[in-house]
């Protein structure tokens, strides 16, 4: 029976069947009624959706990785929308300072044109993925200016002494690109809010553009953000290993020993790591452009694996950590 059925299986898939077939059982299928034949192909789509679900359901050993709430946790959105006043010009000398209400910040990149604007905050359970962040804005408006805006001072000398601001006009002051080049940006980072891991969204709103070259002003006054996301399905720090954790070069090891055995016997577990072993990857794999960036990364993994709530980096003011 399993051989007549694979073989009316393939007849009426692929339309081919070997000799064999043709000679020998040509004649019983032509003496099937319909209704049988299809009684048959219902019987073989049981065995073959059957052979499906046992394959499936077979016992395997998996590692289990990171789990991905994106695909099962619901996506929510929060909505918010800024409205900022028309910007007003202030003359500064030989420049003009700008000021938009609502603003809450004002950009100072060295060199550059100092433009308000305004930065959102939303802060979400450690775990949250950031789906995405949208941002309309009404229509712009132009300005003409009857000055050049002012740039960011650059910085004073590391010496402290009491010297004037050095103001200095860099490239943008000669091109017609728009500063900044968006309207908004947006980044996500980790802190603490108390003793508290959360993740924290950052939104950028620029409701202002600067043309140098032909001393324009553009500007918009409404903002709506769109925020998406996938909330954590579960906790993700779950660990308690350590509550302290010393960062130090290896020749401070010896001396920092009895503080690490003091807070320790006060209910305070301490863990001590040398620069030479977060290089060298002894407890998480090294990640980071450079050794600040590497320390950076193995703190974020020591708060996520460890639940460090306290960090003590020690070592010397010049020339880097381990001087």
């Amino acid at each position: 029976m399993k051989n007549q059925l694979k073989l009316m299986m393939l007849h009426l898939s692929t339309g081919k069947v070997t000799d064999k077939f043709n000679n020998k059982k040509a004649i019983h299928l032509r003496g099937l009624k319909m209704k049988k034949i299809l009684s048959l192909l219902v019987i073989a789509s049981f065995l073959l959706s059957g052979a499906v679900l046992a394959s499936i359901n077979t016992p395997k050993t998996v590692t289990p990785a990171i789990e991905d709430t994106t695909s099962t946790a619901e996506i929510k959105t929060i909505e918010k929308t800024i409205h900022f006043s028309e910007p007003s010009v202030v003359e500064n000398g030989k420049y003009v300072i700008i000021k938009t209400d609502n603003s809450n910040n004002v950009l100072k990149n060295e060199e550059n044109p100092m433009i308000p604007y305004r930065v959102e905050t939303v802060e979400f359970p450690i775990g949250t993925k950031i789906v995405s962040v949208e941002v309309q804005h009404s229509e712009p408006k132009e300005m003409e200016l009857t000055k050049k805006i002012a740039p960011a001072p650059v910085a004073t000398a590391t010496n402290m002494q009491n010297s004037p601001a050095k103001v200095i006009e860099g490239k943008i002051y000669n091109s017609n690109e728009p500063y900044p080049q968006a309207w908004d940006e947006w980044n996500v980072g980790v802190g603490l809010d108390g003793y508290k891991h959360v993740i924290y969204l950052s939104v950028q709103l620029y409701p202002s553009q600067y043309n140098a070259g032909e001393n324009k002003l553009s500007y918009v006054t409404d903002m709506d953000v769109k925020i998406k996301y996938t909330p954590p399905s579960k906790p993700l720090l779950t660990n308690d290993v350590y509550d302290l954790l010393i960062v130090t070069p290896a020749q401070f090891s010896d001396a920092l020993q009895p503080l690490v055995d003091h807070k320790n016997s006060h209910g305070v577990s301490t863990m001590l790591v040398t620069l030479d072993e977060i290089y060298n990857g002894n407890y998480f794999s090294v990640q980071g452009r450079d050794d600040a960036e590497k320390i950076k990364y193995f703190i974020k993994d020591a708060i996520e694996e460890w639940g460090i709530k306290y960090v003590m980096l020690v070592g010397g003011r010049h020339g880097g950590i381990g001087t």
